[in-house]
């Protein structure tokens, strides 16, 4: 494989009835109240696109191309679409879109197919085949109601598309087994079938999203593991459904991707910051995102802590990390204080660095803390990130496990 880089943006999620008009199939179900609480998110997902356009064109070095890997509007109307391609034309670096549910579900994919064109892709670059697909299939009850599902045609099209060079594969909806033939979410049981096609092919990663969450893990593919990446939300939302307010906010950004050294290696790239940090793994554990999202981590033996950092226009010199215990201050407002800061070693260096840290929890008492990761720019400028741990002598067969998902932002950390 040959050195480069590409990029991803999924679920921007442009539009919204005002757009869309209140005739879309989609608009007609929202409630009143939905549909206020949409505008405002549905222009910071514009905005956003814009931001997250102009960066990617400005990296140095840049992107040779971004996939964008569905739910780029909201409703599936033509005005959404054409409002996202306006938006795309204007990008310095091609942006290869495959729809999904949000962008197919208004007019079953009529407008996509007038304003967009083809729903799959396929290209070379770098000596990797990335293939991008539309796993999407409208069910009879509604238009917005789906299923992911490989199609026969989407069979023939991805064993066309199969070769002797490693594979990048980009869609929409993660996979994720749940035992016994069955996948969580939309996938039915044709995922399997997915995964057997891809065991004897050397697969770099599937890319998604879908989930509004960073996370990552490894499929069994007839022996073959497969790396899994799903990719949190340039709109910068999550959905609760839950009025009054519907979605709660997270952090907007895009993922970045470098292909060298044989791997592939990625980064979160959180929009509007200068400096970044981010804790991807304690142990075997991923510590989610985007933030506020965090997947608690309880630590049983020793662990290898992955951060990475990042540097608008210079790069992270230094990061280190320390556990940290409540300490209110003199108003009994929350805060945290590190007990020791401890240097990581950094491993990869690109458009982002990589750092590397050792956890024994024979190193402080049993109890919660709050592990925290500080990058250190070439500036001086300063970013942190933050994943509450508990750490456990107790006896386990893994060396660390995840929590229930929650919500944590770092706040009072007394240095």
């Amino acid at each position: 494989m040959e050195e480069g880089y590409f990029a991803q943006f999924t679920d921007i999620h442009i539009g919204g009835p005002e757009l869309a008009g209140r005739d879309n199939p989609i608009a007609k179900r929202m409630k009143p109240g939905e549909v206020l609480a949409c505008i405002p998110k549905h222009r910071a997902a514009e905005h956003n696109l814009r931001a997250a356009i102009e960066e990617v064109g400005s990296l140095v070095p840049r992107p040779a191309f971004v996939m964008v890997t569905g739910d780029l509007v909201s409703l599936g109307s033509e005005g959404e679409l054409r409002r996202y391609r306006e938006m795309a034309e204007s990008s310095e670096v091609p942006l290869l879109a495959t729809p999904s549910n949000h962008d197919l579900w208004g007019d079953c994919g009529k407008g996509w197919d007038r304003v967009m064109g083809p729903r799959r892709r396929r290209l070379d670059y770098a000596g990797v085949r990335f293939l991008l697909m539309d796993e999407y299939e409208p069910l009879p009850e509604g238009p917005h109601l789906w299923r992911a599902r490989l199609r026969p045609e989407l069979s023939e099209w991805l064993r066309d598309g199969l070769g002797p060079q490693p594979l990048v594969l980009a869609f929409h909806a993660p996979i994720l087994p749940l035992g016994d033939g069955r996948y969580a979410d939309v996938w039915d049981e044709s995922a399997g079938k997915l995964l057997e096609m891809l065991s004897e092919h050397e697969v770099l990663a599937m890319i998604t999203g879908h989930w509004h969450r960073n996370l990552e893990y490894t499929l069994e593919a007839g022996g073959n593991p497969i790396r899994l990446i799903a990719t949190g939300s340039l709109m910068g939302y999550q959905w609760t459904g839950i009025p009054p307010h519907y979605w709660f906010p997270t952090r907007p950004g895009y993922r970045l991707f470098c292909i060298g050294e044989g791997r592939l290696h990625t980064f979160w790239r959180e929009l509007w910051t200068q400096v970044q940090a981010n804790i991807v793994w304690v142990g075997p554990v991923h510590a989610g995102g985007p933030r506020p999202q965090v997947r608690p981590v309880r630590v049983f033996s020793q662990v290898r802590l992955k951060a990475k950092g990042y540097a608008l226009g210079g790069e992270v010199v230094e990061m280190d990390w320390s556990l940290c215990l409540p300490a209110p201050d003199k108003f009994g407002r929350s805060g945290w204080k590190a007990l020791r800061w401890r240097p990581m070693k950094r491993t990869f260096g690109a458009l982002w660095s990589e750092w590397e840290a050792d956890l024994d929890p024979l190193d402080v008492e049993p109890g919660s803390y709050i592990l925290v990761v500080r990058a250190r720019a070439g500036s001086g400028e300063l970013a942190y990130d933050a994943v509450p741990v508990e750490v456990s002598q107790e006896p386990s067969p893994v060396p660390a496990e995840a929590g229930p998902e929650g919500v944590f932002e770092l706040a009072g950390l007394r240095e």
